[in-house]
Parts: structure tokens; sequence; C-alpha cells
């Protein structure tokens, strides 16, 4: 990899995109050139954005209240509080939940324990490196020569250096549902971290020593809600059913308001056992091997476009096995399973850009 010039006007692949087109070439296309997304953003995503938004900002300032208010508060083009309908509810409880998220990664503060043990980058502007954006050149690996389409861009959590030996290491925030060995072994199997690792090296001509993960473990605690009278009967029902008395004290269930949901979320999230650094060491070894993965991902890529452009054959295929790969459907299976149905396309998808053009990041 070699850095990009600041002038290019060559696209910029992101790690992102060539692991949609791994995975399904089908998702890629429609995400990356039809640029289509679901109509209803998926509260998953919309929490997990709110959460990283906050972690950067106190990374960044080390100021709880900002971080705070980045997630509380409505930023331009957010959801607004406008009208309580049910997205606003939804929306309102991913915010809830992102702030519990942060409000225990403030306190347990994993960042490496006695003192700070790492600290991000500084330029020579004062500019912390949080959110270090970044564009490379892809090489070919048998001659050498960049690519003509295409270069690789990204995006850092932190990048920082170790206090005591001066290393530099690649901080990036994960959330999970549980923190097991499982999940702590798959973590080097992560293609992005390599390719980052080469990236911020290339630009930075220094070596980086690995990866710090911040994993933040979340709750599954679910907000009550006020039970129906028909709820209400059927459960009374069954709890008189299994008494000898015939009767129940059971009473119908009221609910909680928002402040007594994060009350509770609070109670469960902010617990030391959720919140974990893992360094992850990387080395040099497989690093062409990466390159020439790239490099050939990128030719598949640019075929890919070439024979559709063309007429040429479907390069847009569909992986099946991807359909249900986090054991809920893929954000395109509805459009894929109508056979393409113009109508709903138009009912269930928007248009939104795939990702914003990145800034060249200049060498120190």
């Amino acid at each position: 990899m070699q850095e990009s010039d600041g002038n290019d006007t060559r696209e910029i692949l992101s790690y992102s995109q060539l692991q949609a087109f791994k995975n399904c070439r089908m998702l890629e296309h429609l995400r990356y050139d039809e640029e289509i997304v679901p109509a209803f953003e998926d509260p998953v995503l919309f929490r997990g954005a709110l959460t990283h938004r906050g972690l950067s900002t106190y990374r960044e300032t080390g100021d709880r209240s900002e971080a705070i208010i980045r997630i509380t508060k409505p930023e331009p083009g957010d959801p607004t509080f406008q009208n309580q309908d049910e997205k606003w509810e939804r929306d309102h409880e991913s915010r809830l939940r992102a702030r519990a998220i942060l409000e225990g990664y403030m306190e347990f503060n994993p960042w490496g324990g006695d003192g700070d043990q790492y600290e991000p980058l500084v330029d020579a502007d004062g500019k912390k490196a949080i959110e270090y954006q970044f564009c490379v050149d892809i090489i070919n690996p048998e001659t050498d020569a960049k690519s003509r389409s295409f270069v690789l861009g990204g995006k850092c959590d932190s990048i920082e250096r170790k206090k005591s030996d001066g290393t530099i290491w690649i901080r990036e925030y994960k959330t999970t549902s549980s923190i097991n060995v499982g999940y702590l072994e798959r973590l080097w199997t992560d293609f992005q971290i390599k390719i980052y690792k080469r990236a911020v090296e290339t630009i930075l001509g220094v070596p980086v020593a690995g990866i710090l993960y911040d994993i933040m473990e979340k709750t599954g605690i679910e907000k009550k809600v006020r039970e129906t009278d028909e709820e209400f009967k059927i459960r009374y029902d069954a709890l008189c059913a299994k008494n000898k008395s015939g009767t129940s004290t059971a009473q119908q269930g009221q609910g909680e308001t928002w402040d007594e949901f994060l009350s509770r979320l609070r109670e469960k999230q902010i617990v030391r056992e959720r919140y974990q650094m893992e360094p992850i060491i990387l080395d040099d070894a497989g690093m062409d091997k990466l390159q020439s993965e790239l490099w050939e991902l990128t030719q598949q890529f640019l075929d890919a476009r070439r024979r559709h452009a063309a007429g040429k054959g479907d390069p847009y295929y569909q992986n099946g096995g991807f359909c249900y790969h986090w054991n809920k459907p893929c954000p395109y299976f509805k459009l894929c399973r109508s056979n393409f149905s113009p109508l709903i396309r138009e009912n269930f998808y928007v248009k939104k850009e795939a990702h914003p053009p990145l800034d060249i990041v200049a060498t120190e």
C-alpha cells in the first residue's frame, strides 16, 4: 500500500463495501451501486451509531456531559422528538440504551487501568487522531503498480501511543450481546483490522503493534409495557386455575415510564464485567498475502462492474447462505424474495448515499 495523493480522482473503496462484495455480491450492488437502504432503519444500527458517536466524543474531549449530549440530542438528519409515535419510541429507546452503555464505559474507563496507559496521537495542528480517516493505494503484488481505478479508504476509531514504550496501537469499539471465549477468539480473524494496520503504517511510516478492542456487552432487558385487558385476563385465569382457591391476587401490569426504564437499564448495564479491553498483537506475517487478497478482490469487483455495464451474464449473484447470517434477515431479503418487485422497492426502500467522501490524511 502507498498513501494516496490528495488530488486523486480514483474511486474510494471502503472495507465495508469490499466485505459486502465478499459476503454477497447482490447486497453490495444494492447498497453501493443502487444506493438504496430499508426505509425503516434497524434500531440496532441506529443504537450502534449513537454509541459510537458518544464514545468518540468522550475519547476526544474527556467531557462526560458533552458525550451524553451527543447521544441524547438529535443531530441534523436524526429522528426528531416532535411526534411521539411508534418510531419516536423506538428511537428514544435506542438513545437510552446507548446512553447506559456509554455511562458504563465512562465509569470503568477501559483505556488502561493504571492511569491512562494510552493516549491518542496528536498532529502538528493539535488535532487528535480520533475518527482517523485515510486513503491509500491498492498495489498489484506482482508488478508493484498501483490500481488505476480504486484507492482504499477507511476510518479508524482512534490511533494511540502506549505511554510506557511508545508503541502505536489502533483502538476499535465493539458492542456485543455476550463477551465469551468464542467471541474473543474470533477477533483476530477480522479482515478489517489487518487492512487498517497496513494502511496506518503506510501513512505514519511507523509499525503498528496491534489493535485495542474496547468491548461492551449489552444488556437485553426490555421496557415494561402496560398489559392489555385481554392479556391480563388470560394471565389471571391461568393463575386462578393453578390455585386451589380458584382466585389470585395478581394485578394488571402498568408498564413503566422512560425514567424508570433508564434506571433499570443503568442497574443492569453499568456492571464491570460488561466492559473489557482486549489487545490483539499483529505481526507482519501474512501481510503480503493480505495485499494479494486485496488486489484479487478489487479485480473481481472491477470485472463484475464491467460485465454488468456490458450486460454480460449476471455478475451480481445472490449468496443464499448469507440471508440470515446474523440470525435475522438481510436488509435486502424482502426485495430479493419478491424477485425485485418495483412495488416492494418503492414502498420499503429509499435512496441514501452509500458513504460520504473521505478526507485525504496527510503524512506527518
